[in-house]
């Protein structure tokens, strides 16, 4: 894919989930074809999909000199979960499978 090209469609993705719009309604708008529209939102979110880590996990490591803050993990561009310290592990769990699987994102088993 050329980088032009991500780039204007990424723009073009994220400034529909930021209207309001459904992607249709947005597409008309902007004069975009929506098969197009559809061809790339899939292309991207594969390839977000293919940059997460094989094994769904990554290594956390607080800095030493900082003071206790929630811990903020980031879904998609438009999706982030914050918890404090003392959270339920199987509850966060259960929200990310939850939101992963509205998402269609692929998620821990």
């Amino acid at each position: 894919m050329r980088a032009d090209r991500v780039l204007y469609w990424t723009k073009l993705i994220r400034a529909q989930a930021a209207s309001g719009l459904s992607i249709k309604a947005f597409c008309a708008e902007q004069k975009l074809s929506l098969h197009q529209f559809y061809k790339w939102n899939q292309c991207l979110r594969k390839e977000a999909r293919s940059q997460l880590p094989a094994s769904g996990f990554i290594e956390l490591v607080p800095s030493a000199n900082q003071p206790a803050s929630p811990i903020r993990i980031r879904i998609t561009d438009q999706i982030w979960i914050e918890v404090s310290e003392g959270f339920h592990p199987p509850t966060l769990l259960s929200v990310i499978q939850t939101v992963c699987r509205a998402e269609n994102l692929p998620c821990l088993p």
